[in-house]
């Protein structure tokens, strides 16, 4: 998955209940994004121009899926959401890059687990299976990365 089409996936994602929703929308971004590519304005943003798109197709697809079932969030909670991931959305490429940066400095081996559970997206029982260990040991030393990796992101981005 590209860097934008995976910026508009995590905006779809963070305003649906379900990530096989997501998933099931997204190839409907990407197709009607590819048919009215030619609306595309060069020189202007194009993961705005993709999430614009992305916000209408999530507000009918909601509608049409969510509309007969007591939905987990109100429609007033989307656009608080929405509202607060355009601003998320600005950072993300700083984020990214410090990301990267970060997960650089883990030892291999802990590269090696993010790699496998985030990349590849194994479970945590095939990985556990994979080290010789418990999956209880691999949460936990997720867990131990994630903070790590949080703490260094914070770093980076505060003396930017």
């Amino acid at each position: 998955m590209s860097l934008n089409q995976s910026k508009i996936y995590g905006y779809t994602l963070s305003l649906l209940s379900q990530k096989a929703d997501a998933d099931d929308l997204m190839q409907e971004i990407c197709l009607t994004m590819w048919e009215k590519f030619d609306t595309f304005e060069l020189g202007t943003n194009f993961v705005s121009w993709g999430i614009q798109i992305a916000r209408y197709k999530v507000a009918n697809y909601r509608q049409k899926h969510y509309g007969k079932h007591k939905c987990i969030l109100t429609d007033k909670a989307v656009q608080l959401l929405d509202m607060r991931s355009e601003k998320v959305m600005q950072n993300v490429d700083v984020r990214i890059d410090a990301l990267e940066k970060c997960v650089k400095k883990l030892q291999p081996r802990k590269q090696e687990l993010i790699q496998l559970r985030y990349d590849k997206e194994l479970p945590v029982k095939t990985i556990a299976e994979r080290f010789g260990r418990r999956p209880k040991s691999i949460y936990k030393a997720l867990a131990h990365i994630q903070d790590s990796l949080l703490r260094c992101i914070r770093l980076l981005m505060a003396a930017e």
